[in-house]
């Protein structure tokens, strides 16, 4: 078990410091991919390579989330906070002192891991220390971080490879990760374990395997346009074996009590309806943003900036409303949020599909975006907050694990049928290409439609459901604040 933080400074102080972590590893997932160029001509890599220094980043990152989860039960959230974030910066030291192809590719793999190991303690750590009237805030600044840093990555790692050198990518993580380390020791309180722990081998084993191989085949299916890794090995081999063992996985932990998720969460009804919902969630915003990026650079012809421009939108939108969604919840029910917030988004992204015709222009986009990103901004804080708040705090990592590899899996599957709208462009009309993005983006707007639904199953009873506007100053706060010290 884990016992309650000690906190000795504002738990505000906790989040900023959890941020900086949180942002460069989210950064890093997209702030190299407008570096690609130079990297291939510096280094010499060959197309196979430059792909999987992207890759092998974001593989390592999603398959430990879940062990890095409930690592954090066990060991402290801090603790492995830090352990995560030490390794993360040693890799991107090395990434920016690679001289080949295959030393950036293994020091990638390095950051993927230590990414995955601090990831899930953001959401961990800022549930510990704020109470329950508090968290809505927290968590939508929290997602305004995660929105800014996806939106901001292709832009910096332009700005960064035009104007210094691509390997500055990876070296300003260094200044970045250093405050972060400092105030995570003196910021982030920490958690003590409490009583004998232990890790069992084969649920950690069959959720490793079972990640990558759906993962890699999600990730690396488009670019071989579903075709056979090497003789006689097709990547639909790969992603079906990675759902047996995923299969095997989740019977493993349904009929266990030793295994890597908190058994609590499988009788958690509102935990799990949230969690499919953030996977539609971020399955929509990335399907939106990549079908569009297709669309706008290979029908109406924009550049790659003019359609990071033409998209800020969205982002600027989603990043402002997270916290005023957070801030929203004092005052009303999560579920009517959520309503309103997957309406508005559904509406926008609707609107953005009917609007797609050869001939558009790309400012006809800007109104419906925004409303797009505004709604899935809404639903960012109440999404994590109602998912998080009948969690027991020793099972607050697996949880946050938990959430995260939903999210990852709901980018990885719209980034694999991007890909293959992509792999369309050599040979499609600029109408053909047209149509397919429309249905991309109407098949997202059906799915957050879906996403609608499950708030209609939300448990009541809960503070968060049943009793808005408490004021937080009249009932008792976090467990971690209960035991601040002066």
């Amino acid at each position: 078990m884990t016992s309650p933080p000690v906190l000795k400074h504002s738990p505000w102080l906790a989040l900023i410091t959890i941020a900086l972590g949180y942002f460069m590893n989210v950064l890093d997932s997209t702030v190299v991919n407008v570096a690609i160029p130079s990297i291939m001509s510096d280094l010499h890599a060959e197309t196979g390579q430059i792909l999987w220094v992207v890759n092998s980043y974001l593989l390592l990152y999603a398959m430990l989330l879940l062990v890095g989860g409930r690592l954090g039960d066990l060991l402290g959230h801090r603790t492995v906070f830090i352990a995560g974030l030490c390794l993360f910066v040693v890799a991107s030291l090395l990434c920016g002192l690679s001289t080949t192809p295959e030393q950036l590719i293994a020091s990638r793999v390095l950051q993927g891991a230590g990414a995955g190991l601090a990831a899930p303690q953001a959401l961990a750590i800022t549930a510990a220390v704020f109470s329950p009237q508090r968290r809505g805030m927290a968590f939508g600044v929290l997602a305004s971080i995660i929105g800014s840093a996806a939106a901001l990555g292709p832009f910096l790692g332009g700005l960064i490879t035009f104007t210094l050198d691509w390997r500055w990518i990876f070296l300003m993580n260094l200044p970045i990760g250093a405050l972060g380390l400092i105030g995570a020791f003196v910021f982030v309180p920490k958690t003590r374990v409490e009583g004998r722990q232990r890790l069992a081998f084969l649920p950690v084993l069959l959720a490793t395997v079972s990640m990558f191989g759906v993962l890699y085949a999600l990730i690396d299916g488009p670019r071989i346009a579903w075709g056979q890794i090497f003789s006689g090995v097709n990547i639909s081999y790969v992603l079906i074996a990675g759902l047996v063992v995923f299969g095997g996985f989740v019977y493993w932990e349904w009929s266990r009590t030793d295994g890597l998720l908190p058994r609590a969460l499988f009788n958690n009804r509102n935990y799990g309806l949230m969690t499919w919902a953030s996977l539609a969630t971020y399955f929509c915003i990335f399907g939106t943003q990549l079908t569009m990026t297709i669309y706008l650079q290979s029908v109406l012809h924009l550049n790659a900036l003019e359609a990071g421009l033409a998209l800020s939108p969205m982002w600027l939108a989603s990043s402002l409303v997270a916290p005023l969604s957070g801030s929203l919840m004092r005052r009303v029910q999560p579920r009517w949020i959520l309503v309103g917030g997957f309406a508005a988004f559904c509406l926008g992204t609707v609107a953005t599909a009917l609007l797609i015709t050869p001939d558009a222009s790309w400012g006809v986009f800007v109104v419906t975006l925004l409303i797009a990103g505004a709604g899935a901004g809404f639903t960012f804080a109440p999404l994590t907050t109602v998912a998080m708040s009948e969690v027991p705090p020793q099972d607050l990592g697996g949880a946050s694990g938990t959430i995260e590899m939903a999210r990852m899996l709901g980018s990885a599957v719209a980034t694999s049928i991007a890909g293959a709208i992509l792999g369309n462009t050599v040979a499609a009309s600029g109408a053909a290409l047209s149509a397919e993005a429309r249905n991309a983006l109407l098949v997202s707007a059906l799915l957050i439609a879906a996403a609608t639904i499950t708030t209609v199953f939300l448990r009541r009873g809960g503070r968060l459901l049943a009793a808005p506007g408490v004021d937080e100053h009249s009932t008792p706060a976090s467990p971690a604040e209960t035991t601040r010290t002066a």
